[in-house]
């Protein structure tokens, strides 16, 4: 643990001292390629279609859905772990070596993306335009 520092700080030093030199367009300053699109635009281009399939069928959105919920389940199975699955639990590759808690981030993970459409609507800072 004491090695990280000192071998991560060929990466760090440099990015906290040059900082004052690093690349930042003027031309991109306050406008929605450098602040974001906003939490209300991207909910909307959600629930309409158009982030992963404008102008087509929801094909794209449908399949991020359901790989939303293939993760909660997926996570779900592994963080039961060996107490709930037992010997079905061992027939997973490497099953002796998993630490079986660790998977409750993919419930996280999952949760935050499923449940993101709580926020659709409500925005939470200014929104920008989309571009066309």
């Amino acid at each position: 643990m004491v090695a990280c520092g000192p071998s991560g700080a060929w990466l760090f030093v440099p990015f906290l001292t040059d900082t004052p030199w690093a690349n930042r367009s003027r031309s991109l300053q306050n406008t929605r390629f450098y602040d974001g699109y906003g939490m209300s635009s991207l909910g909307r281009w959600l629930v309409h279609g158009e982030l992963f399939d404008f102008g087509r069928p929801a094909l794209l959105t449908g399949a991020a859905l359901v790989g939303c919920v293939a993760l909660a389940g997926l996570s779900v199975f592994l963080t039961a772990g060996r107490a709930t699955w037992g010997p079905v639990f061992r027939i997973l590759p490497g099953s002796s070596d998993l630490l079986a808690h660790r998977y409750i981030a993919g419930i996280h993970i999952a949760a935050v993306l499923l449940g993101g459409g709580d926020r659709l609507g409500h925005p939470v800072g200014a929104s920008s335009p989309r571009p066309r």
